[in-house]
Parts: structure tokens; sequence; C-alpha cells
């Protein structure tokens, strides 16, 4: 029977790293509505842990986010994380990744997307 696709899962695993700092793996599209999921969870995760450094593990996802959204990410990021360095690695850096690490520069939030996880926890724990 022919019937309209279910939407693509989105899956949040949260852990802290011995290195001092909160990794983030999400699984599945990264859209409007799986961001507030993900900030949620991650400011739940900065108070557990008292934690203010973040590695967000994207490679199992992928962004699909319309310019506005892009645009509204460091407002609604700085709601639930201010002050946070974190670290985005994607498995790709398309349109939409660059577009948001552009942003968030833009808007005094303090992240970087990389597509190497060495690099990444390198820019992460500069102090």
């Amino acid at each position: 029977m022919g019937g309209a696709l279910e939407p693509e899962p989105f899956r949040i695993d949260i852990r802290f790293d011995a290195q001092g700092f909160v990794v983030v793996k999400t699984e599945g599209l990264i859209n409007d509505r799986a961001l507030a999921s993900l900030f949620a969870a991650s400011a739940e995760a900065a108070q557990k842990y008292g934690c203010t450094h973040f590695f967000l593990d994207h490679r199992g996802s992928r962004l699909q986010l319309e310019t506005v959204e892009i645009y509204e990410v460091p407002a609604r990021l700085q709601r639930h994380l201010m002050g946070y360095r974190t670290a985005l690695v994607f498995s790709k850096i398309g349109d939409d990744e660059s577009f948001l690490e552009v942003v968030c520069a833009n808007r005094g939030v303090t992240a970087k997307v990389f597509t190497d996880a060495v690099r990444a926890v390198t820019w992460l724990m500069e102090r």
C-alpha cells in the first residue's frame, strides 16, 4: 500500500568525555524540530556535567534548515547555552553548514564547523 514516508527519526546520545567536554552524537535529519530537542538535551547535559565545552558529532545526521532557521540558531542557542564553546562535526560541509558557521560567528556564538574530529577536539580544547 502506498502511504506517506515516515519522517527520518532523530536520535541524540550524550556522554561526558574524560577530556572534559560533553559529546553529543546525533543521527537523523536536523531540522527545526530536531534543533529544539538538541538544544534542550544539550542544556540539560551542561547542567548535569557542569561543562561549557561541547563536541557535537553530526556525522550521522544531515542538516536541513531554511535560511531563516539558520539565522535564528545563534539566538536560540544563546537561550540554552550562553557562553559555551561548541565544535560541530559533519561528514561533509555543504552550503548550510558553512552558512551556519558564518551566522554563529557574526552573532557572537563560539561555534565552529569541522569534518575532522581530531581538529575539532583540538580547537575545542584551546583555552
